[in-house]
């Protein structure tokens, strides 16, 4: 069973206490974007939710010029239901890739657009190994987690595989990609005159 949007919003706010906003960010583009999908339409229902089930709070703290900013904390109840969530049979991991996808078929690309496209995933690989490579992946990527008291094992745990799949897969590209330049489209003797 995979755990829903509002076990999500749970266990970040274990960390912290957070904007939807800042939720939003960590899974969109933050650390949580490499694990799972969480869309900024559905996180503030959840978190209405959860305020509802008494499982967060909600403060506003006003802003100059601005509508005031609304501050989620968890509750005692809701540290109590994410820790229940954690216990759950998880659904299996799936991965998903559009690159993965369009490689299959290099056989009907030209040689150009199949060398543009291992580029790209290379300089994608490289900006992620360097990314989860340097210490500010662990202290400054995201300000919620660089404030927070969060415990650091686990966290280091998933950015050390996240930094070994990334280089695996960059290093078998690297490899192999021969394979699928050969396969592609070659410019005709006449096309390159």
């Amino acid at each position: 069973m995979a755990l829903n949007v509002g076990e999500l919003c749970l266990g970040v706010l274990t960390m912290s206490d957070a904007t939807g906003y800042e939720i939003k960010k960590l899974f969109e583009e933050g650390h949580f974007s490499h694990f799972i999908a969480a869309s900024y339409g559905s996180i503030y229902p959840a978190l209405q939710s959860l305020m509802k089930q008494e499982l967060v709070t909600c403060r506003q703290e006003s802003q100059e010029k601005r509508p005031d900013k609304k501050i989620y904390s968890i509750t005692p109840e809701g540290r109590n239901a994410f820790q229940r969530a954690l216990n759950k049979d998880l659904a299996p991991d799936t991965f998903r890739s559009e690159s993965l996808f369009v490689m299959m078929f290099a056989h009907l690309m030209p040689l150009a657009q199949v060398s543009k496209l291992i580029d790209g995933r290379l300089a994608f690989f490289d900006q992620a190994i360097a990314l989860f490579g340097s210490d500010e992946c662990s202290s400054e990527e995201d300000g919620l987690l660089a404030n927070s008291n969060w415990e650091r094992s686990g966290a280091d745990y998933a950015r050390g595989l996240g930094l070994a799949v990334y280089t695996a897969e960059a290093a078998y590209l690297r490899a192999n990609r021969h394979m699928l330049e050969a396969l592609a489209i070659q410019p005709s003797s006449e096309a390159a005159e």
